[in-house]
């Protein structure tokens, strides 16, 4: 079953670990009229908790390179803004299904996995235990998927105000440099020293659904 709407418009990206290690495996879809990197701009992704008991499917934004160019602080509040806007564009379409905060708990121990957090937009959890069917999880990727590839341009323009405020060293949304892919590494353990998570296997898995 095709879980993205038709589009040449799609990226679909998967780690374990790339870069700084944020013991939060992702797999993200973007757009790339919005963006082509997790650094920047808006995309989907799937977060996975570090204590590996759960796994957010949310809208999201990248925090990088706003970070790297006005610092932490100034950066939240752009983040916090556009997701402000897009949340306003989106709840009457998804419904009340879906959280509308950066409420998500990831349990990261690193300034990059907490970040996930902070520019989270819209998100579903689905815990260990009690993890949706196979066509649950469909309706609820082709349902943000969906809202994601129709308003792409539209968010776009929402947020370009936000992100071009008078700071000169600020690049706007969107991007168009792909960053390097760093190959993960297969497993990752949990702060409680458990059996470990395959997040490979989990991230290849999806990765397998969404691009199938």
């Amino acid at each position: 079953e095709q879980l993205l709407p038709p589009s040449p418009h799609w990226k679909v990206v998967g780690s374990v670990g790339k870069g700084n290690w944020a013991n939060v495996p992702w797999l993200s879809v973007l757009d790339t009229r919005l963006t082509t990197t997790t650094q920047e701009g808006i995309y989907l992704v799937f977060l996975f908790r570090a204590d590996s008991n759960a796994v957010y499917w949310s809208l999201n934004q990248g925090v990088t390179k706003l970070k790297n160019h006005l610092g932490g602080k100034e950066a939240f509040a752009r983040l916090a803004k556009v997701a402000d806007l897009v949340r306003r564009d989106t709840r009457a379409d998804l419904g009340e299904s879906w959280s509308y905060n950066a409420d998500i708990k990831l349990k990261s121990t690193t300034s990059l996995g907490k970040s996930y957090e902070r520019s989270t937009i819209a998100w579903q959890r689905y815990d260990k235990g009690d993890l949706p069917t196979a066509s649950q999880l469909a309706e609820a990727v082709q349902a943000l998927a969906e809202r994601y590839n129709a308003k792409a341009e539209v968010w776009t323009e929402l947020a370009r105000p936000v992100m071009e405020q008078s700071t000169p060293t600020q690049t706007a949304i969107p991007v168009t440099a792909p960053i390097e892919h760093t190959p993960p590494s297969s497993s990752h353990y949990d702060p409680a020293n458990q059996a470990p998570f395959d997040y490979a296997q989990a991230v290849a898995q999806l990765q397998n659904e969404i691009a199938a």
